[in-house]
């Protein structure tokens, strides 16, 4: 029985976590689950040790995580977004040859929820699961742009590093975010890998929120600046094609213009 309340617990936890947008303190989750604070403790760092939450070093703020998202990958893959995003990516693999990837957001990072791989000999290889920090990579930075306010100041606030060690520039990219809103995608050239490059678009939901990125990613020779324009209109059109299908009423306008 004390296996079984214990499980109970770690699930209201879970629960209490994965609705709060921003996350939840210790204390905060201990108010919210009704139990005492040493309970609260003693059970995350359980889940954290087995990756269904993580916490912020600076807010100290619980978040779900990345064990929880692979997990949800399952659920993604059976219901209704990955019915319709799946058969879109593999049009979208037909016409432009390369590596396409889908993302979502989970806290500070971005994590790869589906692939299908390129049709190149030499293709771009991205494990389902793969994360990275929010501000690196097309879909990082997509995904960054797009999120709320207080986020978006927190991540400019703290020291970003690309692969390579070098150091983002809080305001370049902060023009760069401006600049993702305005065009509608973000770009992505040897930043999360040695000589990788990726365009993202943005995926909405009936309300018009952000929820996703889907990209293309290939080999920076492939795809460099000056071939951006040849990617960009297919990939903004299936990343639209999928928000139609989800329900956004904007982005059906657009797929039929």
């Amino acid at each position: 029985m004390e296996n079984v309340r214990s499980v109970e617990r770690a699930i209201k936890i879970l629960k209490a976590i994965g609705i709060a947008k921003n996350g939840l303190n210790i204390s905060e989750i201990a108010a919210r689950v009704n139990l005492h604070t040493t309970t609260v403790i003693r059970l995350l760092a359980t889940l954290e040790r087995e990756g269904f939450v993580s916490r912020d070093r600076e807010t100290l703020a619980y978040r779900l995580g990345d064990s929880f998202i692979e997990m949800a990958t399952n659920t993604l893959r059976i219901g209704n977004f990955y019915n319709v995003a799946y058969p879109v990516m593999q049009e979208l693999v037909e016409e432009c040859k390369e590596t396409v990837a889908l993302f979502v957001m989970n806290g500070t990072k971005r994590v790869c929820v589906e692939k299908i791989e390129g049709l190149h000999p030499i293709r771009w290889h991205i494990e389902i699961g793969d994360t990275a920090p929010l501000g690196i990579s097309s879909s990082g930075k997509l995904l960054l742009a797009y999120a709320p306010q207080q986020l978006i100041n927190s991540i400019l606030e703290k020291p970003l590093f690309r692969r390579d060690g070098s150091r983002v520039d809080a305001e370049k990219l902060k023009t760069e975010l401006e600049m993702i809103r305005a065009q509608g995608y973000a770009t992505s050239f040897c930043e999360n890998t040695e000589d990788g490059a990726g365009i993202s678009a943005p995926i909405k939901n009936p309300l018009g929120k952000v929820i996703a990125a889907l990209a293309i990613l290939g080999p920076v020779n492939r795809i460099n600046a000056e071939k951006v324009g040849s990617y960009k209109d297919m990939l903004i059109s299936a990343a639209d094609k999928i928000s139609s299908g989800l329900g956004c009423n904007d982005c059906m306008l657009a797929s039929r213009t």
